[in-house]
């Protein structure tokens, strides 16, 4: 994120200890993908403190640099469009919003997959650069059109968890969308890491929504 590494460490930190007592807190095992995301946001703020201690010198640590951002890029772009709406899906019992979290699973894989094709297969490796700009961690990367990344991104991530029949899950998105806002319209620079580092922390809401999951309503059943 555009602190310091203390901030990313701390980060994971707290998340691993909130990850620790969310996966306590699940009544079944449909609830497991949704209860390991604050596990997975700490290794990512993790592999952001190890390139804020290595940033100084980045020639001296340049394998380093270049295995870091493509794992933190893989979470960011690859990682999260898919677990979040299938995370969701193995949790939903009424069939309405099965099929919907459904269409967004598919959003999100077929997402992942072109990004992973994009990063590991036709993007050069040089092309795709991190540095430290302004004080925050800015990733770069060659497509054409940002924005429409982004707004496909939102689909998966943002608006998958406003359709859950359980309880409270919708804050998920609600809370995405106003990081993404902020990020956006402060931190444009750096966008990737800033709403990440902040969806990270909305991530902590998980361990009180599993704690009173239980489906809004009795809707037809999922098949």
């Amino acid at each position: 994120m555009c602190f310091s590494a203390t901030a990313s460490f701390t980060t994971a930190i707290v998340l691993t200890v909130t990850g620790y007592f969310t996966l306590r807190t699940i009544k079944n095992r449909r609830q497991l993908m949704l209860a390991l995301i604050p596990f997975l946001f700490a290794a990512q703020q993790s592999i952001e403190g190890i390139f804020w201690l290595t940033s100084s010198d980045p020639t001296e640590f340049e394998h380093t640099v270049a295995t870091g951002k493509y794992f933190y890029l893989f979470f960011a772009f690859i990682v999260w469009p898919m677990w979040i709406p299938l995370s969701l899906l193995c949790m939903e019992e009424n069939r309405r919003p099965f099929y919907w979290l459904t269409a967004f699973s598919v959003i999100g894989t077929l997402y992942s997959l072109t990004l992973i094709v994009l990063l590991f297969f036709i993007w050069p490796s040089q092309s795709i650069s991190v540095a430290v700009v302004n004080q925050s961690i800015q990733y770069d990367f060659p497509f054409s059109d940002k924005q429409a990344l982004t707004l496909i991104y939102l689909i998966p991530t943002v608006v998958s968890p406003l359709f859950s029949t359980y309880k409270w899950i919708w804050i998920l998105g609600i809370a995405n969308a106003i990081g993404c806002y902020i990020a956006l319209s402060i931190y444009a620079n750096s966008f990737v890491s800033v709403w990440c580092f902040f969806a990270a922390w909305v991530s902590i809401c998980l361990y009180f929504i599993l704690r009173n999951s239980k489906p809004l309503n009795n809707n037809p059943q999922r098949p």
